[in-house]
Parts: structure tokens; sequence; C-alpha cells
């Protein structure tokens, strides 16, 4: 009856806008609670979130975090847990409280029995094998399965009655008797790499995905139980699938894959019903506990529910963060903040946290970011066109025309901007859009001197001025480029590039800063490691710093003394490190999401941090937030 219920209210959801993929988080697994009611949504940032289907909103604690991902998730037959891979590995968590219940049982993919007293957990380095793990006493309860540390291990499953393992990894699909951890006969699809497997809900047959396809194997004859799935020319789109699922009543099975999401009947191995193509963009799969629903995660962190008889959408789309930010910055003057997502900036009263406005980019458009202009009391926005607004009033005053902004290519031209930086003195700024950069004067919106164009074929990710305004660096994404340096009057190259390298490729440069004095440059490059380099020599400083976490980086900033550098990290941490010796300065600073941006106030004494979550203030000496959240 719950679950039935669960289906009637869910039609009754308010759909939520869509909020754009520049900020939000790809989503890894989905699983159903038992009694249907609740939807555990495990994303790329390594947390859990929890949604009412009866109301469409999330609730209870955020589970984990941290960066890491998540991969298939699977509730206790009572629902107090969740069990799965969570951030940093395998482990049970408690859905009332969020906290892990017992330690890490190690990394890889993990499978729960079907009395939820038993964890599989498989190892995905060579040697980690296959071993068993108590769920009440976190105890691993036997040996690694023998000869299962030969094999790079991908997925697990559970057989129904529970005295059936299957393994699925680079060598096929093993299967094991769980009692005497013994192997089950020869492997299925041997030396074939096979990334998912599963169980029909009878336990006769076993579905499987290898670079060919699906499978559905029948186990009491050990063949193929129907022709492999995906017949004539629709076979070509059934490679690459990442993910298996079985409806309740055994019927259908589901193929998820980079190319659509298909259903198939699995008595003749027929697709039922048209897939859903490439525009759903299903990065996660799970039926409801009565089949009447299915839950599809998207790479935009959008989470929708479907009919299973007709596909059409029930309820959704529900998103992970109702309100990413993804820039913050204060005022010249310190007097104001602002914070941008996709389709606002908030700004704010720096001294009294009290908001001061809300510039909306309005039905049809969005911002990808912004900078403050002049004095503070107008402020620049780039995404699908670039345009001024009134600090305070958030009125419209000012916009580049599309003949501004065009930049050539194919015959055609781009006339939107990806991102937006403004010299410290605020009198001019500059946009790029790929691979084209162009410096603007911030009183009459006039282009200062001709386009800086990069090279064919090669991205700008980041634009920072110098102090003086005479140099521009731009953050590049590849070809033996990584930081290029560019005189604003002439917009001429200045030298050779940073991290210049022989080979054909360096990292990319996500984020960029100068030092106060102008005589450093760091750089976020591959993601995780922060970069520093002379203004004047070009030449690489004997050091760098490594992401603790192994989460990448998203920003960087000098404290206006320039003694201290500040980091933002998708592992939901604000850190501050000595620039003179590269050491992190004390523990980091925690948000409850990960941190898209942090930025100094000019006196040093204030840090803000802009994350998927929120907009804070953090004292610098004693390390501590100022009041809550900001909210506009």
């Amino acid at each position: 009856m719950v679950a039935a219920a669960v289906v009637a209210a869910l039609c009754a959801v308010v759909h939520a806008p869509a909020v754009g993929s520049a900020t939000q988080l790809r989503i890894d697994a989905l699983a159903y609670s038992p009694d249907g009611a609740t939807l555990a949504v495990g994303g790329a940032d390594g947390a859990v979130r929890f949604w009412d289907l009866r109301t469409g909103r999330p609730t209870g604690p955020v589970v984990g975090g941290g960066g890491g991902g998540t991969g298939p998730l699977a509730y206790t037959r009572d629902g107090s847990t969740v069990v799965g891979w969570v951030g940093p590995g395998i482990a049970a968590w408690s859905v009332a409280t969020g906290a892990q219940v017992g330690p890490s049982l190690g990394r890889g993919a993990a499978a729960l029995s079907p009395d939820g007293k038993t964890i599989a957990v498989v190892g995905r380095d060579a040697g980690d094998g296959v071993t068993l793990w108590d769920v009440a006493t976190h105890r691993r309860v036997s040996p690694r399965f023998p000869g299962s540390r030969a094999t790079i291990w991908w997925a697990a499953a559970f057989s129904p009655d529970g005295r059936t393992l299957a393994t699925a990894g680079d060598k096929g699909v093993w299967l094991w008797n769980v009692r005497t951890r013994r192997r089950v006969g020869a492997a299925l699809d041997p030396g074939t790499d096979v990334e998912s497997v599963v169980f029909s809900p009878d336990g006769r047959l076993l579905a499987f995905a290898d670079l060919d396809g699906a499978q559905l194997w029948n186990l009491h004859a050990r063949r193929d139980a129907v022709t492999r799935l995906g017949l004539g020319a629709r076979r070509a789109l059934r490679d690459d699938i990442f993910e298996l699922a079985f409806s309740p009543d055994g019927r259908t099975v589901a193929t998820v894959g980079v190319d659509d999401t298909s259903f198939w009947n699995v008595r003749t191995g027929r697709q039922i019903l048209p897939a859903l193509g490439p525009a759903a963009d299903v990065s996660a799969f799970a039926f409801s506990p009565d089949g009447r629903t299915f839950a599809t995660g998207d790479d935009s962190g959008r989470v929708q529910i479907r009919s299973t008889a007709t596909h059409a959408v029930v309820a959704g789309p529900f998103v992970a963060y109702p309100s990413p930010f993804e820039d913050v910055a204060f005022s010249r003057d310190g007097a104001m903040l602002a914070a941008s997502n996709e389709g606002a900036v908030d700004v704010f009263d720096a001294r009294t946290r009290t908001p001061l406005g809300t510039i909306d980019a309005g039905t049809g458009h969005t911002f990808n970011g912004f900078a403050f202009l002049g004095d503070g009391s107008k402020l620049a926005t780039s995404g699908d066109a670039v345009r001024v607004w009134s600090s305070i009033s958030g009125t419209e005053v000012g916009a580049l025309s599309n003949q501004a902004l065009c930049s050539p290519v194919f015959g055609g031209c781009y006339t939107t901007a990806d991102g937006i930086a403004a010299s410290p003195d605020g009198s001019m700024f500059a946009t790029f859009s790929n691979d084209v950069a162009r410096i603007w004067d911030s009183a009459t919106l006039a282009p200062l001197g001709s386009r800086i164009a990069i090279y064919d074929g090669v991205a700008v990710l980041a634009l920072a001025f110098s102090p003086d305004g005479h140099t521009l660096a731009t953050g590049l994404d590849q070809y033996g480029e990584t930081v290029v340096l560019w005189d604003t009057t002439t917009q001429r190259q200045i030298g050779d590039p940073l991290g210049k390298i022989v080979d054909m490729y360096s990292d990319p440069a996500t984020a960029v800063a100068f030092s106060p004095d102008g005589v450093r440059i760091a750089a976020v490059t591959a993601g995780d490691t922060i970069q520093f380099w002379w203004t004047a020599t070009h030449g690489r400083l004997g050091m760098s710093i490594p992401s603790p976490s192994g989460s990448d980086f998203t920003s960087v900033a000098f404290s206006p003394d320039g003694k201290l550098l500040a980091t933002g990290g998708l592992d939901w941490t604000i850190r501050l490190w000595d620039v003179a010796t590269g050491a992190e300065v004390g523990p980091p600073l925690r948000d409850s999401g990960p941190v898209t941006s942090v930025a100094f106030s000019p006196d040093g004494r204030t840090l803000a941090s802009a994350s998927y979550a929120a907009v804070r203030l953090w004292d610098v000496a004693t390390r501590t937030e100022l009041g809550g959240p900001l909210a506009p």
C-alpha cells in the first residue's frame, strides 16, 4: 500500500526547475528504500542524499561527502542502513544520523546479501580479491576467495537465495558458492571485460554486460537464455553498457549505456517501448520495489521518476543542489560580497551579512561568472551574453552586442562568453569564449585593442589580471601550454608559455591567480595540483601543492599580504597554505558541499567561500565560520 501511495503522490510533485550542468554533480547511484518511499541518491561528490518521494523534497542527513564518487547502493531490509561505495571506500551508513557504521571495508564494488547480513566486497586493484563482511559486527567473515586475487573486479551480485555470488571483472563472470567460497563451474564469457552483473528475481537468469553488449544466461543450462540483446542495426548501440537492472517481476531487464537506456522482454530478448535516448543522459538507474516506476539520474545532477508502463515522467526533475553557487567575490572596498549561480547573482552587505539585492538572469538566460567593475556600483556577468548591472538595484544598465562578442569560427561566430575577470582597479574586464579572449573598457564597454587569439583548438579555462593590470594570464586546456601571459595594451603574448613542455600535452590550468606583488603566479593544474611560476622569468618555483585528498582543487586565491594561499576543493574543504613553504596551515575548513570559489576580503581578515550548498564567511585568524550560511 505504501508503494502505491507513493506513485499516486509522485504525480502531484511540483517539477523543479532544471539547473545547468556547469555546477551540478553527476548522479552515480540510485537505490529505493524497501517501502519505496525514499530514494537514496549518490553523487560524484562522494555523498548520498535522500529524497522523500511523497513530497519531492530532500529528507534526513547527508551521508558521506568529500569527493571520491559513489558506487552501487543498497538498503538493508529494515531500511535503517545504506551500504555501498561512498566517497573513500565501501561502508555502511545510518540513514537516520548520516554517521558511518563501523570501519571502511576497502575500495571497489560491494553487494549486499538478500537477508541484509553480509556484504561482499570485490577489489578493483589487482590482488584485492573477493571477501565477505558481517554487517552487524563489521568484521570479515571469510578469507579471500581462492583464486580471486588474480582478477580485477568491477561488480558483484548475490543470487536471490544468497547461496551464489556472481563477480564480474576483466576475465568474465565467475560464480561462487558463498558457503564454501569455491568457484562454481567455468567462467561465463571468459577473457572479456565485464562491468555489470545482476540476477533475475527468481535466480534462474543472470544478466551481464561486456564490450559487445548485454547477455542473458540461463544458469541451470549454463547457456544463453536468449539471443544477445540488441539485433540488426541496433546492435551497434548496445555496447558500452555500464548498468543493468531487472524489474521486480523479472519480466524486463533494463540496460543503461552511453548511447541510451533500453528495456527488453526477458523471454524474447526484444525491445519494449522506445529507448531513452542520449538526451536523457542517464548515468544511474533503479526500479521501484513495486516495479510501477523507475528512477534515472543524469550527468547534470537531476533525478526523474518515470512510469515503467509508458516511460512518461511522473515526478521531477529533482536537483541535487537547488541553488549551487559558482563564484564569489568582494567589491574593491570590501563593503559588498556577491555570489553567483546559473540563474542569479546575490549581493550582500559584507559587514552586516544582510542581502542587498538579487540580479536575475531572466527567463531563457544563464550566467557562468561575474566581476565587480569600477568602484563596485556595477558588475558584469558572462554567460549566454555579457551584461552590466547595477550592483544594488539589479537593473541592467548595459550589454555587449553580439557583433562585439563575435569570435569567428567555421564561417560563423561565438556570441557567448565562457568566463569573465576584472582588473584589480575595475577599469577594464576580460572575457573568453573557447579559444579567444578580449579586453573591454568598464565604463564605455568598448573593446580595448584586438582579440587575443590563443591557438587553434586550445580552449581558455581561466583568466586573471596582474595587480598593475598590465598583464592578463590565460589558463589553457592542453597542447603543451598551461598558462600564457599577454600584454593588456598590445594584446601580444609575453614570452614563452608557463608550463610549456616538449611533449604534445601538458596539464590544463583550470584556475589562475597572481600574488599581490605580481611576482608569482599560482595555477590549478591537472585538477589536483597547485603549481607556481615566477612572473618575470616564467621559471617554475621549486614546489607544488598536491591535493591531500586526491580530489580536485577548484579555485585558488592569494591573501592581500601574499603570505597565504586559499584553495577550494571538490572534497568539501577550504584549505590555507603557507606561500613560502607550501605547507598547509592548520586543519581544513569544512563546507557542506563541493567548494567552487574562494576570495579574501581586501583587508585579509575574512575569507569567503561558495559551494554547491552555501555561501559562507570565515575568520582567517581564528579559522571559524562567521555566522551561518548567507541567505539571499
